[in-house]
């Protein structure tokens, strides 16, 4: 009886290695991006406040966890971190120019060279002196992917006689905030 017994054993030793092997040759997958940290959503967290917070952009967070438009988060949910790029290695693909100039009576707010499908921000002004607050909104623009966006707004009463304006553009997905200072003639 135990010659029977180990060529049965040989046999069942010879599958599990076969096995071993192929299930080693298999693909694995492949992680988005090594995590320095791991951070777990909060009410009211961003990719941009979270981004903040590590000392990173919004879209490299949005990037190792493979989140897509609108980059909504839910709270608890488990976000890596990913580690600090270099200068070099960064990659901005959403990267766009914002150029503003003014007349007496209008700011004019040109963007192009958007790569994402479509952007809308809440443009605001205010006295670039002020220290806190004093915010106007001027209205909302709504960009597209490969297209020049211009949109004019009028100088609100409270900022004509000021020579230094601030405008900002927030993006109402991801909370990301360009601004600039120009002179007002």
């Amino acid at each position: 009886m135990d010659k029977n017994r180990f060529p049965l054993l040989r046999q069942c030793l010879s599958v599990l290695i076969v096995l071993s092997v192929l299930l080693a040759a298999l693909p694995q997958p492949v992680q988005a991006a090594t995590c320095a940290s791991y951070y777990f959503v909060r009410a009211g967290d961003t990719t941009v406040s979270i981004a903040q917070h590590f000392g990173l952009k919004w879209r490299e967070i949005a990037k190792a966890n493979k989140l897509e438009y609108p980059y909504k988060l839910k709270v608890g949910q488990r976000l890596c971190i990913p580690p600090k790029e270099t200068e070099e290695e960064s990659e901005d693909a959403t990267k766009f120019k914002v150029t503003i100039n003014a007349t007496r009576s209008t700011i004019i707010v040109t963007v192009s060279g958007l790569n994402v499908k479509k952007a809308t921000f809440n443009v605001r002004a205010r006295n670039a002196n002020t220290g806190v607050g004093g915010w106007t909104l001027l209205g909302r623009l709504r960009a597209k992917k490969s297209t020049t966006t211009r949109m004019l707004y009028a100088v609100p009463d409270e900022l004509q006689k000021v020579t230094f304006i601030q405008v900002c553009l927030k993006n109402v997905t991801t909370d990301e905030l360009d601004c600039k200072t120009i002179v007002h003639p």
